[in-house]
């Protein structure tokens, strides 16, 4: 007769719940829409390729209006335009340096597919940078 301790049954209940969660959390999530209520709805191909480094950060807003959320950093901040982020695939951050608009960075589920920033660039403004053609015409409207 095989004996189960009481510790034992709580972890092993502990592992199934939470295999139960994170399951229902991975289909809910791949269900998702790519855009919809996702992402800002001024976000276009348009509105980002009329966007140029070094542009003022009040053009940029103009622009694309105002973002989700802003998250600070120690020299500028980031400017986000995706509603959920990471856990809903589609990723928008503007980053702002000095008022000026530093470079833009997109990716859906870790796979990054619009990249434009200064360092990458080696100074020279040659965005916009589409990585990922596929990604970027499916995850962001054309206007």
């Amino acid at each position: 007769m095989i004996v189960v301790r009481k510790r034992d049954k709580i972890v092993l209940h502990s592992l199934i719940i939470s295999f139960l969660l994170f399951f229902t959390f991975y289909i809910t999530n791949s269900f998702l829409p790519v855009i919809g209520d996702q992402i800002s709805d001024t976000i276009t191909q348009k509105n980002i390729e009329s966007l140029h480094l070094g542009m003022n950060e009040e053009d940029v807003l103009n622009i694309l209006g105002k973002p989700f959320a802003k998250f600070y950093r120690k020299d500028g901040y980031t400017l986000s335009y995706s509603k959920k982020g990471i856990i809903d695939g589609t990723e928008i951050y503007i980053y702002i340096k000095n008022h000026k608009l530093d470079g833009i960075h997109m990716e859906f589920y870790d796979v990054s597919f619009y990249t434009c920033k200064y360092k990458y660039c080696s100074k020279i403004l040659f965005c916009p940078k589409v990585t990922n053609r596929h990604h970027y015409d499916a995850a962001i409207p054309v206007n």
